[in-house]
Formats: C-alpha cells, sequence, structure tokens
C-alpha cells in the first residue's frame, strides 16, 4: 500500500485519506446515474483520486474492523478485530487459548443483550488496537511524514488513541464509536479530544475545517491526512442550513422511490441520512480544495458546489 508514494526516486507523495462512517456506494452519486443524490464536486474529486467505493471498499460490515484493517493493512481476523468495540465478547489483551462460548454466555446470558435472539453468538475479539501492529501513520512517520487525524478513531480507549499510533495530531477520536457526549454532532461536544467550537457548530464541518488547516501549513513537506467523519452515524444530526436537502433533487425521482429517511434525532425533526451526508461532501471539497490549492493556486475555487 505504502510502495506508490515512498518510491525512493521520486519526491514523497502527500496523503489525503477520507473516511465516512456509515456511507453506503449508493449514497452518493459518482457515475451520473442517481438523481436523488447531487454529488459533482465528488464526482470530479473521483475521477482524479484512488477510488475505493466500487470494488473491495470494506474490510467488514462494521466499523472498527474495517478500520483496523486500514490501518494495519491485515484482514480483521488476524488482528483479532471482529466485531464492533463495545459489542458482547470483548478481551482486553487476547482471546483465551481455551475460549469456550458455552462457559460464557450459558453461564452469563446477561453478557448477550439483544445479541441472545441472533442465530449466532458473537465471536470473541480483541478491543483494542495493539502496540505490536505497525500503523500506516507509524511506517509513515519513519519516512519524515507529519500525520493528522480527524474525527472517529473506534480503535481503543487511552494508550490507543490515534496519538498512540503514529498520528502526530488528533482531532475528536476516542474510544467512542459515534458523537456520543454534550450535543452530539453540535457543539459542546463533549470529546476530550476536540476543543469545542462555538456554540452550534456542526462537527462534521468542523473536522473539514481542521483537515485543510493542517494541509495548508503543511503543503511544503510530505503529510497523511486521515479525515474520518463521525456522519452519517447515527443520530442523524444535520446543520439546518441543509435540512431541507432531500426535496431539492434536479430530477424527479420515480414514484416508487420515496427518499431515503432514518430515525429522526431528537429536536432535529425531518432530518435524513442524505442531509446528514451533505456536511460531509462540503468538509471533503473544503480538505481537497486545501490540498489543491497548497499544490496548484489555479485550484482555488474550483469546488464551489459541493
Amino acid at each position: 500500500m505504502l510502495t506508490p508514494f515512498l518510491n525512493a526516486a521520486e519526491k514523497a507523495r502527500n496523503v489525503v485519506f477520507i473516511l465516512v462512517d456509515d456511507l453506503g456506494v449508493n449514497d452518493i452519486n459518482l457515475d451520473g446515474s442517481d438523481p436523488f443524490y447531487e454529488t459533482p464536486n465528488l464526482a470530479k474529486f473521483a475521477k482524479t483520486a484512488v477510488n475505493f467505493a466500487t470494488n473491495g471498499y470494506a474490510g467488514c460490515p462494521v466499523c472498527s474492523p474495517t478500520r483496523s484493517a486500514i490501518m494495519t493493512g491485515q484482514n480483521p481476523t488476524r488482528t483479532h478485530h471482529t466485531d464492533y468495540f463495545g459489542a458482547p465478547n470483548e478481551f482486553k489483551n487476547s482471546v483465551p487459548p481455551n475460549y469456550d462460548p458455552k462457559e460464557i454466555f450459558i453461564k452469563n446470558p446477561e453478557k448477550l443483550p439483544k445479541h441472545g435472539n441472533y442465530p449466532v453468538w458473537p465471536a470473541p475479539y480483541v478491543d483494542n488496537l495493539a502496540a505490536s501492529h505497525t500503523t500506516l501513520p507509524e511506517a509513515l512517520q519513519k519516512q519524515g511524514y507529519s500525520t493528522f487525524f480527524a474525527g472517529k478513531w473506534h480503535l481503543g480507549g487511552e494508550g490507543f488513541l490515534p496519538q498512540d499510533n503514529g498520528f502526530d495530531i488528533n482531532m475528536g477520536g476516542t474510544d467512542k464509536g459515534g458523537p456520543y457526549g454534550g450535543d452530539k454532532y453540535f457543539s459542546p461536544y463533549g470529546n476530550p479530544q476536540l476543543a469545542d467550537g462555538p456554540k452550534g457548530e456542526h462537527i462534521t464541518e468542523r473536522l473539514g475545517r481542521e483537515t485543510a488547516k493542517f494541509i495548508t501549513e503543511n503543503k511544503d513537506k510530505p503529510f497523511l491526512a486521515y479525515l474520518s467523519f463521525y456522519a452519517v452515524h447515527q443520530p442523524i444530526m444535520a446543520p439546518e442550513a441543509v435540512s431541507s436537502l432531500p426535496t431539492t433533487a434536479a430530477s424527479p425521482l420515480p414514484k416508487d422511490r420515496p427518499p431515503p429517511t432514518f430515525p429522526t434525532a431528537p429536536g432535529k425533526a425531518g432530518f435524513t441520512k442524505a442531509a446528514s451526508a451533505s456536511p460531509c461532501s462540503s468538509a471533503i471539497l473544503s480538505g481537497a480544495g486545501a490540498y489543491r490549492t497548497a499544490k496548484n493556486p489555479d485550484f482555488k475555487g474550483a469546488f464551489k458546489k459541493w
């Protein structure tokens, strides 16, 4: 994975890695085939970037194992990260060699909660990213890269955070799987790794600005900017400015295709997944614009409409 931008014969390449939580390939429009999602600049950006959206984009259908696979370049089964961190049946350091699920779940059914209704029991997993693994930012740091992380981490808490795994800067990465502190997606965030912004600031837009700032400040040296949104993970909470987005598609939807909606967040009536995804588009383009402006002044203003 590192070979293309660590070629000794070339100048070290900068890396901007973008990860959106719980966003499916059908939630954006990269080829113009879906009138509901208007993301023309994401489509333009995808044509000039490495795009994992259509082929092998996830190591696992849940978040922590996928994130582990990205960080380590290993299949989640090799790292024993086979479920989202916080699911039942976690172990702190390693899965015991004499592991017996009957001993755990039959004698202690309270460990299963709703998972007890599923056809299979949850697999055992380790709930942290162990120091024994070499991560992408650690490998790049050894090559002189500045490394930056913004957003959702969900790979362990104290001692296992982004700054413990090769990132020079951590903006908002904790052990949590969502923005569950404070006002959640809005400031005050109640996030120990992210200072609060003005009241009502949306975390998605904040993460985009912080990433753009890092890119601008490090434009003259190799860097890794890893932008990992909390959105569009529940609760679905979008800024007021985009709350009407799902009703403004450029082309009418088929009559048998109602706009996709998700459970409404308390106090934020009417918001949908599409509205929650909109700030991601804007924030991505903020970072992309900063990167391209830093490398090529002609790109200024190229991404005015998300």
